[in-house]
Order: C-alpha cells, then sequence, then structure tokens
C-alpha cells in the first residue's frame, strides 16, 4: 500500500435526490422506517465511522428546506446540503463540488440513500481498496441464470460466474474523480466513470443486507428488517456512593455542578454505566463493564464515562445491531430526577443517535429505606432492547 495514502480521509455523497418513480411516487427517502427516514441510517452509518470527516446530503430541490430542518431538529451539524440535478450523475457532482478542502488523495465515497442498511465493515474495506487501487465498490453476485434478450426473444445465455450486481458505496479517490470531470465522461454509476479512465475498480462483496430500495417490495422489505428484526433485551445496573466534599456529579452526560461528585475511579456516570452492562448483556458478552473501563481509566487516565460507552456501540454496529428502546430507573434522594428529566433525556438521545421518545427515565427517592434513599449515593437499573438489522 502507498503509505502516503495510508490514512486517507473519507468524503460521503450521500444522494438523497432521486425521484421515486419504481415506487408508485413514494419518496423513498422521506419514507419513515422505524420513526426515521430512509436516508437516517446510512446518513447515522456513515457519521459513527472514524475514517469518515465530511458528509454531504444531496436532496431534491424542493426537500431542501425539509432535509436541513430535520438535521437542525436532530442536532447534526457538520452536514452539508446540497441540491440535485436531473440525474443522478449531476446529483453526484453537486454533492462532490460540496466538499471542503480536498486532498487529492482523499477518498470520495459516493452512497445512494436508499441502501439504508450499510455497515461499518463495507465503509472500512472501500476505503481501504481505494487507498490501494484507486477505486472500489461493494456489489452482489449475480445468483439468476442470466439471458441477452433482443426484440422479446432470448439471444444466448451469459455466464453468470463473470457477472456482478454493483451497490453503493462507490469509492475513488479525489484525484481520479475530478480527471473524470474533466473528460465529461458519463456513466450510470461512479465505477463506469472509473472504467472509461481505462482502470479496473476493486470490487468487494456487500453485506447480503445491503441493497437499493427500488420498487415497494424493497421497502416492504427494508421495513421487515429494520422494525420485524431479531430483538435482545439486556439488563444492567451501577451504584456509587456520593462523596462528603466534593462537588460536580456527572448523570446521563449531563453535569450538575452544585450535586455531589460520585466516589469513582471514572466520572462515576450510574446511567450510562448501567447502560453498558446492559448492552454486554444484551450483545451476549462473558463480561461486565470493568473489563473495558479498568483499562481504560487505571492505565490510561480515561475518566469520561462515554469513552466506555462508544467502544460497547462500536461492538453492538459490528455485530449488527441497533438501539431500539432503553429505560432508566433511578433510586435516590438526590437529585430530583422528575426535574431534570428532560435534560437526561436530550443528553442521552444525542450520545446514542435516538429520538426522546425511544428512552424512558423513571425514578424512586427510596423513602429512607436504603442508602440510596438516606441520601448516601445514586443507583441505576437499565434495559435496552436492541434490534438485529444487518
Amino acid at each position: 500500500m502507498n503509505e502516503n495514502i495510508k490514512k486517507s480521509i473519507g468524503r460521503v455523497v450521500l444522494l438523497a435526490a432521486g425521484k421515486s418513480v419504481r415506487t408508485a411516487g413514494v419518496s423513498k427517502q422521506w419514507e419513515k422506517i422505524g420513526g426515521q427516514p430512509v436516508f437516517a441510517y446510512s446518513l447515522n452509518v456513515f457519521l459513527s465511522h472514524p475514517q469518515v470527516e465530511q458528509v454531504v446530503l444531496v436532496v431534491r430541490r424542493e426537500d431542501n428546506d425539509k432535509a436541513k430542518k430535520w438535521l437542525k431538529d436532530h442536532k447534526i451539524g457538520k452536514v452539508i446540503v446540497a441540491m440535485g440535478g436531473g440525474t443522478r450523475q449531476e446529483s453526484a457532482i453537486q454533492g462532490f463540488k460540496k466538499l471542503k478542502n480536498l486532498q487529492p488523495n482523499d477518498i470520495v465515497l459516493f452512497h445512494n440513500a436508499a441502501n439504508p442498511l450499510v455497515t461499518q465493515k463495507e465503509i472500512t474495506e472501500v476505503l481501504r481498496a481505494s487507498q490501494k487501487y484507486g477505486a472500489a465498490c461493494v456489489g452482489h453476485p449475480a445468483t439468476a441464470t442470466l439471458k441477452k434478450l433482443h426484440n422479446g426473444f432470448i439471444e444466448k445465455t451469459v455466464n453468470r460466474e463473470t457477472m456482478g450486481q454493483a451497490e453503493t458505496p462507490q469509492a475513488m479517490t479525489v484525484d481520479l474523480y475530478k480527471k473524470a470531470l474533466k473528460k465529461r465522461l458519463k456513466g450510470t454509476d461512479e465505477m463506469s466513470l472509473v472504467e472509461q479512465l481505462r482502470l479496473q475498480p476493486k470490487w468487494i462483496l456487500a453485506s447480503p443486507y445491503n441493497f437499493k430500495i427500488t420498487t415497494q417490495r424493497d421497502l416492504d422489505l427494508a421495513r421487515f428488517l429494520i422494525e420485524g428484526g431479531t430483538q435482545r433485551t439486556g439488563i444492567g445496573q451501577d451504584s456509587h456512593r456520593f462523596s462528603l466534599t466534593k462537588k460536580g456529579l456527572t448523570l446521563g452526560g449531563v453535569f450538575l455542578k452544585k450535586e455531589p461528585k460520585m466516589i469513582a475511579n471514572s466520572d462515576g456516570d450510574v446511567m450510562i454505566h448501567a447502560l453498558c452492562n446492559a448492552l454486554l448483556q444484551a450483545l451476549g458478552e462473558g463480561y461486565s463493564l470493568g473489563k473495558i473501563a479498568d483499562p481504560m481509566c487505571l492505565k490510561k487516565g480515561v475518566k469520561n464515562s462515554r469513552k466506555y460507552l462508544d467502544k460497547i456501540l462500536k461492538k453492538m454496529n459490528e455485530k449488527g445491531f441497533k438501539i431500539h428502546h432503553v429505560g432508566f430507573q433511578l433510586e435516590g434522594k438526590r437529585p430530583k430526577i422528575d426535574l431534570l428529566t428532560p435534560r437526561l433525556k436530550k443528553s442521552m438521545a444525542t450520545i446514542l443517535g435516538l429520538t426522546e421518545g425511544q428512552i424512558g427515565i423513571t425514578a424512586t427517592s427510596g423513602e429512607d429505606l436504603t442508602p440510596f434513599g438516606r441520601g448516601e449515593g445514586l443507583q441505576c437499573f437499565a434495559v435496552v432492547t436492541l434490534k438485529f438489522i444487518i
């Protein structure tokens, strides 16, 4: 691998400007599945990928204001919105023009928002292959018997062993794409442009569930995979004692400077700790949070509990699960949780990439019957529901 491009940055053009003529007028990109528009699924996967630095969302002109409002409402600030053109290629060009600070060896990934079930693994493999070969895409091998047709009749059978169906993401270096634009090449996808430059893009096997929503049947299948897939449930618990002298409580990612600090090696965030244990249980891991947190905290000095959660969320994504719902039950005399619930829900929704409606928080004072009820500390239970989608 060329060391100069070993750590190239990924730039993404997410194409959501299609006219949806094959789904009976249904706007695929804005069709709600699992409470989110279709484009949100692939957008979230790209935004959480460590090598992706920039995302441009290309939408129809009539969806421009709606897209910007959706991003603002969901507090997604680093996505640029571009208006698409009359064809897919024109939309891709408009998105590319919005990318900033491009370097020749950066990798630009083009992805159809109508492919909602793209995986982190596919993105990583396409980036790696593009860094090595200049261009790459994912796809599926042809499985049916293929026929060449002429005037409504079968002319001959085509050898399917040499055939494949391209999906997205499709990627190439910025330098290659600029060469294609300079030559004014035309194609139905980005790899056809590379082919016209007399280069051979690298072919990577796609995830079996990475398909483009083209027909109503495709939309129904995506809805089943996202809304009706395999579920797992996990329960986690954590508790800490309050310091008698220090102030500054971290709870659900919210810092409460007037509340007593937890006595803990980390920041002592009982909500995130309980959630971490619930996730590990739901994923079927044979260990608890301590195995992850202790080395990070004691050896590397990482005190922020969100860093521990990030490692577990990465493991969850790799296994093909997404969080569907989280419930928290807190016990303690202080702080007054009901007054804090709006802030806690907002914080946890941002951390997890969920809507506030997917997070439930309840609390009990403990009525002086336990150490928590007497104000000596705080206890939290978390229940999480995961759905398998890829």
